[in-house]
Order: structure tokens, then C-alpha cells, then sequence
């Protein structure tokens, strides 16, 4: 029976056809599994996403994962959302956002496991103004302001209302400027 050279011949075809199926599950077993980091970048104030924020993700000693991460822009005109996507192995991470008229936000992140998960979602990266920064284009010089003192016309003393006849302005001859000031 293994004298038969079909046989050697159908055994080494065999043989080469699983080789290259061997290699392959050889190297997935060998890769490091990988997820998905998937994120928001919102201002602070209004809840509404920033399209103009520029996301870089580092590793802990500093090596950079990814120099910049895309912006996923969805939803309507009035509340938008920006989502960015980045995969990592495990380990620990910090997410620096950038954008234009804002304060820099660093993120601290650790993938402890993977497991069976294929995306981890982080909370919201809230960036606020930066109100320090002024720009000389945009400075306004105002007008002069008045300020002026108004009484209390009515206020409760307990369970009683009371006027203030003098608080009200009534113009000059008004018969019922008579009548407030009994």
C-alpha cells in the first residue's frame, strides 16, 4: 500500500496544500490580539462635537501608536459628534488632543485584557476654551456703560405686599399722582 507511488504522489500534494494553512494559524497564534480604542472629542460648554480637534495616541514610554487618528463627523447640523478609532494591543496609552481656540487634553487609557472584545469605548474627551490665548484681530473696544440705581417698587413684608409709591415714575400733572402718594 505505501509502495503504491500514486499514493506518495497524493501524500505530498496533501501534504504542500496544508503546509501553507499551518503557516498562517502559526502566525495568528504568534500576532498580538489587537482593539479597537473608539472615542468622542466634545467641547466642554456646549456638549457638541469639535471638527477641527486632531487626535495623536502614545504608549507609555512615549512611542507614538498612531501621529494622528481620522475623525469620524456624524449627525446633524446643530449636535455633531467626531469620533475617533485606533487600534492597540494591550497596554497603556495616552490620547492627546489638540484644537485650534482649545486647551491640549492628555487621556490616560490602560488595555488591561482583550479577551473576546473587538472595540472598547472611552468616555467622552471633553476639551474646554482656551480663553488665555488672545488674538489682537479679534479685540473689540466697547462703548461707555452707565449704571444707574432703581428701587424696589413691591416686596412681601411676611404675608403682605407692599408698594413703594416713590419707586413709580408717573409723568408731571398725572391725577394719580395723587392718589400713590396718600
Amino acid at each position: 500500500m505505501f509502495q503504491n507511488p500514486l499514493f506518495h504522489s497524493v501524500l505530498t500534494v496533501i501534504i504542500l496544500l496544508l503546509c501553507p494553512i499551518m503557516l498562517v494559524a502559526q502566525e495568528e497564534a504568534t500576532k498580538p490580539k489587537t482593539v479597537i480604542l473608539s472615542g468622542c472629542v466634545r467641547n466642554s460648554f456646549t456638549g457638541y462635537g469639535e471638527g477641527g480637534a486632531s487626535v495623536s495616541v502614545y504608549r507609555e514610554d512615549g512611542s507614538v501608536v498612531a501621529p494622528w487618528c481620522m475623525l469620524l463627523t456624524f449627525g446633524d447640523r446643530d449636535r455633531k459628534g467626531n469620533e475617533f478609532r485606533v487600534e492597540v494591543p494591550v497596554g497603556k496609552y495616552r490620547i492627546h488632543v489638540e484644537c485650534e481656540g482649545y486647551k491640549p487634553l492628555d487621556y490616560w487609557y490602560e488595555v488591561k485584557s482583550i479577551k473576546r472584545k473587538q472595540m472598547i469605548k472611552l468616555p467622552d474627551l471633553m476639551i474646554q476654551k482656551d480663553f488665555t490665548a488672545v488674538d489682537e484681530d479679534k479685540n473689540v473696544q466697547l462703548g461707555e456703560a452707565t449704571v444707574s440705581a432703581t428701587k424696589i417698587k413691591m416686596y412681601y413684608k411676611g404675608d403682605t405686599l407692599v408698594y413703594n409709591a416713590a419707586a413709580f415714575k408717573l409723568p408731571d400733572g398725572s391725577m394719580l399722582d395723587e392718589g400713590i402718594f396718600l
